[in-house]
């Protein structure tokens, strides 16, 4: 039925630990020199800068976002009887624990002047693009049963390049980290699947 699960345990997923690196380089201003075809950023915790090419910040928390970004699609796969986020106080009352580890959740941002200055932005009203931006998340998670013993491991690398132009995706700076969590969550709960499949008796 549709009511069927693959195993009726509970899974918590705790907040994951975070192993970014703290630099955030900021060089927009750079599109002001002439003849130089773009402004650009590094960061590698984009919740912390307070500058993108098409937005003024990025609120996220990621260690219990991306961890309650995995209990959603734990519900919707219906892999467990039960999945639910704990800053870790309740997970004594799951069978397995769920935690991972942020390597990277870099973005680079361009803001696209042409080598024209100030007078750069004028190309954008006549459709040139106005910024790029690349976003990459790296993760390593881990499931545990309540012996502590690792029963499945998952590594995530996932990328994705956004165009911004001036009448279209304003704003999208930071958009496609949600797509680049969904798309991973997906990928990590379809190997999960495959492994309770293959090992079932390291479920029971």
């Amino acid at each position: 039925s549709g009511s069927e699960v693959a195993t009726q345990k509970k899974v918590a997923v705790i907040p994951f630990d975070d192993y970014r690196a703290d630099d955030n380089s900021n060089f927009f201003a750079a599109y002001l020199v002439p003849l130089f075809p773009y402004g650009w950023a590094d960061y590698e915790r984009p919740e912390a800068a307070l500058q993108f090419a098409s937005i003024v910040k990025y609120d996220v928390m990621p260690a219990e976002d991306m961890a309650k970004a995995m209990v959603t699609s734990l519900r919707y796969s219906r892999l467990f009887a039960d999945a639910f986020f704990t800053m870790g106080g309740d997970k004594d009352r799951a069978d397995f624990v769920i935690s991972g580890r942020i390597k990277a959740m870099r973005h680079n941002g361009k803001m696209l002047t042409y080598g024209l200055s100030l007078f750069g932005p004028l190309l954008w009203y006549v459709g040139c693009p106005a910024a790029k931006a690349d976003n990459a998340i790296a993760l390593e998670l881990e499931m545990r049963n309540k012996e502590g013993k690792v029963i499945w491991e998952y590594t995530i690398n996932r990328q994705d390049k956004t165009w911004i132009w001036f009448y279209h995706r304003m704003g999208w700076d930071c958009k496609s980290f949600a797509g680049l969590y969904q798309d991973a969550m997906n990928a990590a709960l379809a190997n999960l699947s495959a492994r309770i499949n293959s090992n079932p008796e390291v479920f029971k």
